[in-house]
């Protein structure tokens, strides 16, 4: 198992990776290209997910929480 350092370095990796990647055209198998749209939806989770994992941003369940318990 890795430490919580080791982890937290990998996400914290990954997030800038992902913050700095840009769009480019993509087919896939089926021959079906992506859209910038589609793309940037999904980048968008990923990136909301590793802020959630590193403790930048609270997830949409505890605010969910937060407003009903105010």
């Amino acid at each position: 198992m890795r430490g919580k350092a080791v982890t937290r370095r990998l996400r914290e990796g990954a997030l800038e990776r992902l913050t700095e990647s840009k769009f480019f055209d993509k087919v896939n198998k089926k021959g079906v290209a992506r859209t910038e749209a589609q793309w940037q939806k999904r980048k968008d989770q990923e990136i909301e997910t590793l802020e959630v994992y590193l403790g930048i941003r609270q997830g949409t369940k505890k605010k969910r929480e937060e407003i009903v318990l105010a």
